[in-house]
This record gives C-alpha cells, sequence and structure tokens, in this order.
C-alpha cells in the first residue's frame, strides 16, 4: 500500500510502489486462483475508509491505529510457514517507538544510520545499535555495523506528473524528470555495465486504460518520446467499462526507475530491508538494480492539497439531456437501414435488366 501524499525515502528503504493498494497473489498448489473469492475476503476486512479491523486487545489496536500514518504498509502471508510479515514505513521525522518482548517472541530494537562508504559498490553500509526489547536482560546495546546488497537504491532526481492539454477523450500524460541522466554509479562505477533504462510503472483505475495497439505503434512511440512498451495486465474487457456519471477521475502517479544491470560476482541475497512482488521487479533480470526517481507534486498545486494523484477530466453527458441523443440514434439507425434497402433494390433491378437486354440480343440475333 503507497501513500497519496508526497514522502522522502532513505537507504536502504528506497522502493517505491504506485499510491493506492496492491494485491499480488499465487495459487496455492495445484488450486486454481479465484481472484473473486479473494476480493471479497479483502473487503471483509476494508471498510469504507479503507481501515484495517482487525481483533486484538488495547496494544494491538493502537499499533494498528499509527498504520494509518504509514507512508506505505506491506503485508504478505507465506502459507508454508504459516509467517504473517508486516512492514511499515513512515516519512522521516521524530517517532515514538515501543516495543517489548513476551513469552510468545522475542523483540528487538536497532537503529541505525548508512556508511556510504562502507561495502561494495552493490551493496549499502549500515551501522547502528541494536537492543533487546525485554526487562530481564540488563545487556549493554550491541554495535552492529555490516554491508547488505540491495537491488532498491536512491537516484538523485526527482519528477512531476502533468496533463497535456486539451486533454479530449485520449488524455496525454506528461512526466518531467529533473535530470535525464542515469544515477552517477551506474555510469561511473565498475560494477554496473552502464545499459541502463528509464521506466514507469502505472497502475490505472478502471475509469481509464491503455491502448496497447496504440503503444504497439513505433510512429506514435516515437512522437511521444517513448521506446517501448515492456508489459501490460490482460484482459482488459473494452465490453464491460466502468460507467460512471462523473466528470474527473484521478490517475495515481508512477513508479519511475532506472533499471541498471549488474556486472561481475554482485550478489542480491535476501534483504531484509528490499521489498519483493512490486509488480514490476519480476519482470527484470534478477542482477537488476533498481535506482528510484523521487515523485514531486506538481509546483502549481498548494502545499496542502499536494498528492501523488493527477486529475483527468472526464466528458461526461448530462442523461437528463440525453432523449434527443436516443431519438437521434434511432432515427440514424432507421435512415441507414433504409438506404440499405434502397441500394440493394436498385442493384437488383439493375442486375434484371442487363440480363434481360443481354437475353433480348441473343433473341435478335
Amino acid at each position: 500500500m503507497g501513500d497519496l501524499f508526497p514522502y522522502e525515502t532513505r537507504e536502504p528503504l528506497s522502493s517505491r510502489i504506485p499510491p493506492g493498494l496492491h494485491l499480488l497473489s499465487a495459487p496455492f498448489g495445484s488450486a486454481r486462483q479465484d481472484s473473486t473469492r479473494i476480493c471479497s475476503v479483502l473487503e471483509s476486512y476494508l471498510g469504507p475508509a479503507a481501515s484495517l479491523r482487525l481483533p486484538g486487545d488495547t496494544e494491538c489496536s493502537t499499533s494498528v491505529e499509527a498504520l494509518k500514518t504509514a507512508a506505505s504498509l506491506d503485508i504478505s502471508w507465506d502459507p508454508v510457514s504459516q509467517l504473517l510479515r508486516i512492514t511499515a514505513l513512515w516519512p522521516s521525522g521524530i517517532q515514538n517507538v515501543a516495543v517489548k518482548s513476551t513469552a510468545e517472541h522475542r523483540a528487538e530494537l536497532g537503529i541505525f544510520s548508512t556508511d556510504p562508504s562502507a561495502g561494495d559498490a552493490h551493496e549499502i553500509g549500515l551501522g547502528g545499535l541494536v537492543a533487546a526489547a525485554a526487562t530481564d536482560e540488563k545487556k549493554e546495546p550491541s554495535i552492529i555495523a555490516y554491508a547488505i546488497p540491495s537491488r532498491h537504491r536512491q537516484a538523485d532526481s526527482s519528477f512531476s506528473v502533468g496533463v497535456v492539454e486539451p486533454q479530449g477523450l485520449h488524455p496525454t500524460l506528461r512526466l518531467s524528470i529533473s535530470s535525464p541522466k542515469p544515477p552517477p554509479a551506474a555510469v561511473e562505477n565498475q560494477a554496473y555495465d552502464g545499459s541502463c533504462g528509464l521506466h514507469a510503472y502505472l497502475t490505472l483505475p478502471k475509469t481509464v486504460f491503455a491502448d496497447r495497439y496504440q503503444l504497439a505503434d513505433d510512429l506514435f512511440m516515437a512522437s511521444k518520446n517513448l521506446t517501448r512498451l515492456r508489459y501490460a495486465s490482460t484482459p482488459v474487457d473494452l465490453e464491460m467499462p466502468e460507467y460512471k456519471t462523473l466528470n474527473g477521475t484521478e490517475v495515481p502517479y508512477p513508479s519511475v526507475f532506472w533499471a541498471c544491470k549488474a556486472e561481475g560476482e554482485a550478489s542480491f541475497t535476501d534483504s531484509p530491508f528490499d521489498r519483493a512482488n512490486l509488480g514490476y521487479d519480476r519482470l527484470f533480470a534478477p542482477r537488476t538494480v533498481f535506482w528510484h526517481v523521487e515523485p514531486r507534486p506538481d509546483p502549481s498545486t498548494a502545499a496542502s492539497h499536494a498528492t501523488l494523484v493527477t486529475k483527468l477530466r472526464v466528458p461526461v453527458l448530462a442523461v437528463e439531456k440525453s432523449s434527443w441523443v436516443e431519438a437521434g440514434t434511432a432515427l440514424t439507425i432507421l435512415v441507414g437501414f433504409g438506404w440499405v434497402l434502397f441500394s440493394l433494390f436498385f442493384a437488383a433491378r439493375n442486375s434484371n435488366g442487363k440480363e434481360t437486354r443481354k437475353q433480348a440480343a441473343k433473341k435478335q440475333q
């Protein structure tokens, strides 16, 4: 789950997803995936305001309540190991942290900072203190320093999203990036081969769909300063769109990143800070490093109303004034049907006339 409001990230917590709720699932064993059942279960836990309703004691309720202010929230369930993992990220600032160990589990609290000089090019150096959250332990906090490989890094650039005016029925999103150059580490460091590509990952509401056939046209893509469409989810049912009487809709900001290939013997083992199943990471090779570009709202938007969404105007027909459209449509169909019958009649008449003249000519001979 990604926040609609802008926030900054810090390494090694650099990965980003578009704002909104994302659900990724896989069938267990040979069972067939049932998306309808998954959505029903999800709706039973999410209310109209998308607030979690979980049973538990007061301490659990307080912890769940604090998730409302998180910038991102990940919930994963592993049916094999019966492991539920909840990871939340709050915006940078002073935070009150309260943890404790119980008889069922041991809790530890760690405070870390990054060390740019530690580790290899594909690693992030971390150092800090770790202490056990238990009253029966009197040990001093332990000093920890290590380097971890990370597939998600922070690029020194930003982007904003706007709409090309006039919008019409086929609006065009315009991405403005502060720097068109790849991350410095991808160019200057020998751990990367320099083959970096800029990508944008979008999640669209039901009211908006991307024309895959138009995006497959090389001339169209070149006119929009795009290279190619790497992937599009399927199917897109154009026969059953989501009809609504609305004057506008919102499209969340995409995730923009540089995808760079790591060279040498760079090994990306499991990291506790790297997020998986983001929706786009599996579309790239395992040794791809993602340099994320920070999203920033349109500068013309007031700071108090700045969100990571783009508003689109949708032309809507006033239902109370649509009677003339129905009558006009019926009249057009009748006129077209009459024209077809008229054309068939004259075509048959001319055909019969030509046949009669041929027979008359044969008799005269």
